[in-house]
């Protein structure tokens, strides 16, 4: 049989992400009544902590109480240094599989209110929650996270927003849309060259989502790749932007002093890449095709630097299915 083409399984995870947020609002339920009027903690490890670090900007925002993001390691390691009163603070808990030890473990001792979103509703973590979203349809065969992270985005701001009527299926053909179009772009990006060293910038919620673009370039092709709050680049880690450098900014408006920092970035010599959550962004490389409900739209941030990490892993012979040195689930010995 002829072998199988390096990263087909993630691939094809990336192309289902439209359908996937489609099915995931659908069967979202109505929020739950969590944090209401009472601090909350969203954690995750690895991506979901991204998850968690993009969803507290927006929960903050909706609910006007406190929201705080922390990895799992966090808690589990001191809890008290965190919060005084657990009993009194709900407890977000996000994992793909439901199985990651830290998350796990810190959900299982919390002894104020429990959530969970995982992928995976027979796992021990969702066992533990008495709010829980289960999206066993996102679930994937790949190592790496990518319909996981943008479906668990979605499914657990479902938490504590309703889901707009009509946006499953906006959502399912902005998507479709939203990769046809970064097909091109990436192959416009690569035709100069791989880059030698890639920055992802983005303000508000959507520095998690630089943090997880960050990560998954890192995990899929081995590139050095770092995430920063935008306007943050320019304390310091400008100085190793230049020619080789790739800056992609994720943007959802059109911010002069986001904008100012790409510009900038580019004069320094680095090739800029401009992903625009919103349909209305003058000029961005890459930009939604309809207007979609604030936070809802930000899943559309991820496919083209999926698809780029896929490319650039490809290009240099590694196998995206099978990354180097990591597994699905992180377990801990003891």
């Amino acid at each position: 049989m002829p072998e199988a083409t390096p990263g087909a399984v993630t691939e094809r995870e990336i192309r289902s992400q439209p359908a996937t947020w489609k099915q995931t609002l659908q069967i979202a339920s109505p929020p739950a009544a969590a944090a209401d009027g009472a601090n909350l903690l969203v954690t995750g490890c690895g991506s979901t902590f991204y998850v968690a670090r993009w969803l507290a900007r927006h929960v903050e925002h909706d609910l006007r109480v406190p929201v705080r993001s922390l990895p799992a390691s966090e808690l589990l390691l001191d809890r008290a240094s965190w919060t005084s009163a657990p009993e009194q603070t709900p407890l977000l808990a996000i994992s793909r599989s439901g199985a990651t030890s830290e998350t796990v473990r810190v959900l299982q001792d919390w002894p104020g209110q429990r959530l969970s979103v995982t992928c995976d509703a027979r796992s021990d973590l969702a066992a533990q929650a008495a709010t829980r979203v289960d999206l066993d349809h996102a679930a994937e065969e790949s190592v790496v996270q990518t319909r996981s992270f943008t479906s668990m985005m979605l499914g657990a701001l479902s938490l504590f927003r309703p889901v707009p009527d009509g946006v499953s299926e906006a959502i399912e053909e902005a998507g479709a849309r939203m990769l046809a179009d970064a097909d091109r772009l990436v192959e416009d990006v690569l035709a100069s060259g791989r880059p030698e060293r890639i920055v992802v910038l983005g303000s508000g919620p959507r520095y998690g989502l630089a943090c997880e673009a960050a990560l998954k370039l890192t995990e899929v092709a081995l590139v050095e790749a770092q995430a920063f709050h935008t306007l943050e680049v320019r304390h310091g880690p400008m100085s190793m932007i230049g020619a080789g450098t790739l800056v992609i900014g994720l943007l959802d408006g059109d911010e002069p002093l986001e904008r100012k920092v790409l510009a900038d970035m580019a004069d320094l010599g680095a090739r800029t890449v401009t992903v625009a959550t919103r349909h209305d962004v003058a000029g961005a490389d890459l930009a939604a095709s309809s207007a979609l409900p604030d936070g809802w739209r930000d899943v559309l941030a991820l496919p083209f630097v999926q698809l780029l990490g896929l490319a650039m892993a490809r290009d240099e012979q590694l196998d995206p299915d099978r990354p180097e040195n990591l597994t699905a689930v992180v377990t801990l010995d003891a």
